[in-house]
């Protein structure tokens, strides 16, 4: 009676550990009561056949015969633990569900306990792939999150009647703020889902971890246990079942991690792609006559805009890493090549069409670590971060390559007036890194605007801005320069403040300092087939390219030379101050190495080229007083009157470069140039003097020559001061007898 009363409790018994989610401990409770019904009935049977030899006679008469109450108890606990078993699968699917899913604002951390004992009873009947349903559900939660949501909580059957619009038309219609406050937000609900995730996966560890370390002190305490505790206590898993249940976790995070990348990818590629086809058919006649047949989508968003997007990109991507950046693989030279041979890709038509194919896998198939690796070669989201920052860097830098085009092929070659705003300018930037001023953060940053200012200081009256000068100081030195320097200084900062801002250094700032190395490279050339080669003759209009001209552009492009070790001193500290991790980001990226090693010389050769020019100008200027002596002395006779009429010409010619440069050369520039003249005029006169056949005998025909030497050194001693102290006997130039 006592096996009966205790038979017939463990029914609501089980209910009631049910009820209180105690899965574990029922299933245990029903695993004893059918060994307890078993062994009753064993004994039951043994009893009655010593005392009642009718059961012997009558074969019929079976054990369950024996507790007639019992006969069907059997059977009722066999249903009781399928019922238990599919109750443990259906409370585990809802407590995940609701683990994952957005929790109230104001809602404390979820309690630990409703998942647990969920996968305890998983454990317990060795559902060990209650990671595939955590999976699912994850990556149901991810899609999600795809789908606008009702922010109050009220149930939106309501809007379900209504039409859906298409992904497409959405982002088309909303404003370039909307779209990156979408995107804003969906990397937001993203990341929360994923830390919810992580959670999870944290208590499943730590979970399957107690279990194993319950176990083990179970039976460090109790040695000696027979062999029904033992199977009370023996482990649900074992060690490398829990590594390798770890491992499953952790890619069905990394699954999700990529679906959401992609969907990110897919958010940014849908508007691209909206934009490009709304944009070709108004642009495809400017861009043929401009030149900018690859001019990039997204032509709406600002500067400032796509900062603040790549900001968003970029916490999320970092977030990301998290998971996934020990899978990332280094480039190859194949994949270098590939991406020097493509230089400004069209995000809408190349990279981001590659990510929506990708999209399915990940979710479909098992993340194995192969499989990852091979996924994460090159991220999704980083390459969509890369495409937008080229995007932006070759936007950025049409536009300012534009402005100086259009600067200098209409440069009337004349000195202008340097407004406070540019000195200034200079000083805060140009001058700050050589320990001469500590300038603060606000002078540091340079609106992107001042490229308008400077335009608007050349367009209205001088008068109405403040202060002026005649030239700009940098370094103690002054600089007369043409109009179109006082605009590629600002936009050379302009470079300098957008690679702070950017995302994916150092690699944006080796993007910028090639883009700065260009707009440079493009400045000094045109520089040069303008004065050199005599262009501006036509474009100025200028009846020739006189010394003034020669000595203004060698001072305007000495002051750039001057700027770019500091500019490159400037950007190439901005990306050695990248933390590891960054770098670490973008070392997968195809053509990284090669692009950082092309850069650390690209502003150094232009540097080269600029002084190359320099030197072709001062080349200029001498060969403009070579000819003239060449000219003069090639008719020139010893015969009165002295000094003859040639010699006052080369005399007037050198007076003439003198004082025409002397307000824009410095002294030190301009004296080894008269110098060089100098050497060049005895050189031309002892070769007329051995036409001639004029020596040095004392005669009177060396007395006329000696009068047009001393004349000639009066008139060379009042060049520049430095030339009043030169002097030169002349005994060179007499031919040998």
């Amino acid at each position: 009676l006592k096996v009966i009363a205790s038979l017939q409790a463990a029914q609501p018994t089980i209910q009631m550990l049910l009820h209180s989610n105690d899965f574990c401990t029922a299933l245990e409770l029903v695993a004893s009561t059918q060994e307890l019904l078993q062994s009753s009935e064993q004994v039951s049977s043994r009893t009655g056949a010593t005392s009642s030899a009718s059961v012997l006679l009558d074969p019929s008469i079976g054990s369950s015969q024996q507790i007639t109450c019992l006969r069907h108890l059997s059977a009722q606990l066999i249903e009781i633990s399928r019922f238990v078993r599919h109750m443990i699968e259906a409370e585990f699917e809802a407590s995940l569900r609701q683990f994952l899913e957005p929790r109230p604002s104001g809602a404390g951390q979820y309690r630990r306990p409703d998942l647990v004992p969920c996968l305890l009873g998983l454990l317990h009947i060795k559902r060990h792939d209650f990671v595939s349903a955590f999976r699912a559900e994850l990556l149901r939660q991810v899609k999600l999150v795809q789908h606008p949501r009702s922010s109050s909580g009220v149930d939106v059957d309501d809007d379900s009647a209504k039409p859906e619009v298409p992904l497409r038309e959405h982002i088309a219609a909303m404003s370039s703020e909307e779209w990156i406050e979408t995107i804003a937000q969906r990397c937001k609900e993203l990341q929360e889902l994923l830390i919810r995730a992580q959670e999870a996966m944290t208590i499943f560890f730590e979970t399957m971890n107690q279990c194993v370390q319950s176990v083990s002190d179970s039976l460090a305490k109790k040695p000696t246990s027979p062999p029904a505790a033992l199977q009370l206590t023996s482990p649900l898993l074992t060690s490398d079942e829990i590594s390798q249940l770890t491992n499953q976790l952790r890619s069905a995070i990394v699954a999700a991690c990529i679906t959401a990348q992609n969907h990110i990818v897919n958010l940014a590629s849908i508007r691209m792609k909206v934009t490009t086809t709304t944009t070709t058919s108004k642009k495809v006649s400017t861009n043929s006559a401009n030149g900018l047949d690859e001019q990039p989508p997204m032509d709406k968003l600002s500067i400032e805009q796509f900062i603040k997007l790549a900001d968003v990109l970029q916490q999320f991507q970092e977030f990301i890493l998290r998971w996934t950046k020990h899978d990332i693989r280094p480039p190859t030279d194949t994949n270098e090549a590939v991406m020097d041979s493509h230089p400004n890709p069209s995000p809408a038509s190349h990279d981001m069409d590659g990510d929506s194919a990708d999209t399915a896998h990940p979710t479909n198939e098992a993340a194995s670590p192969k499989h990852v690796h091979q996924n994460f070669s090159i991220p999704p989201l980083i390459r969509l971060l890369l495409n937008l920052t080229r995007n932006a860097v070759h936007r950025f830098h049409q536009d300012r390559l534009t402005k100086v085009d259009v600067m200098v092929n209409q440069e009337r070659w004349q000195a202008v007036v340097v407004p406070n705003q540019i000195q200034q300018l200079v000083e805060q930037t140009f001058e700050l890194r050589k320990g001469r001023k500590q300038a603060s953060s606000t002078l540091r940053s340079i609106n992107l605007s001042d490229s308008e200012s400077v335009r608007s200081y050349m367009a209205s009256p001088i008068s109405l801005h403040g202060g002026v000068a005649s030239s700009v100081v940098l370094g103690g030195d002054r600089f007369v320069v043409v109009g179109t320097v006082l605009l590629l200084l600002p936009v050379m900062v302009d470079y300098t403040t957008l690679a702070e801002q950017l995302p994916c250094k150092p690699w944006s700032v080796h993007e910028v300092a090639e883009r700065l190395a260009e707009l440079l490279n493009s400045f000094n050339s045109r520089t040069c087939q303008l004065v050199l080669g005599a262009e501006a003759r036509r474009s100025a209009d200028l009846p020739t390219i006189s010394a003034r001209h020669l000595a203004l552009t060698s001072r305007s492009l000495q002051l750039i030379s001057r700027c770019i070790p500091i500019i490159r001193s400037d950007l190439e500290s901005l990306a050695a101050d990248e933390r590891t991790e960054s770098k670490q980001l973008l070392t997968s990226v195809p053509g990284y190495f090669t692009k950082r090693h092309r850069q650390q010389g690209s502003l150094e050769h232009v540097e080269n080229l600029f002084h190359e020019h320099i030197g072709q100008i001062s080349d200029k200027l001498f060969s403009l007083l070579s000819n003239r002596i060449q000219d003069k002395l090639s008719c020139w006779d010893v015969r009165p009157p002295t000094p003859s009429l040639e010699l006052k010409a080369i005399c007037r010619a050198f007076t003439r470069m003198v004082e025409s440069t002397t307000d824009i050369m410095p002294v030190d520039m301009l004296t080894p140039i008269l110098l060089r003249a100098h050497n060049e005029f005895k050189t031309h006169l002892r070769h007329r003097l051995s036409e001639l056949g004029v020596t040095a005998d004392g005669g009177p025909r060396q007395s006329l020559v000696d009068f047009e030497l001393t004349y000639y050194m009066s008139q060379f001693h009042r060049l520049t001061a430095r030339l009043s102290k030169f002097s030169d006997d002349f005994v060179d130039v007499w031919p040998t007898s």
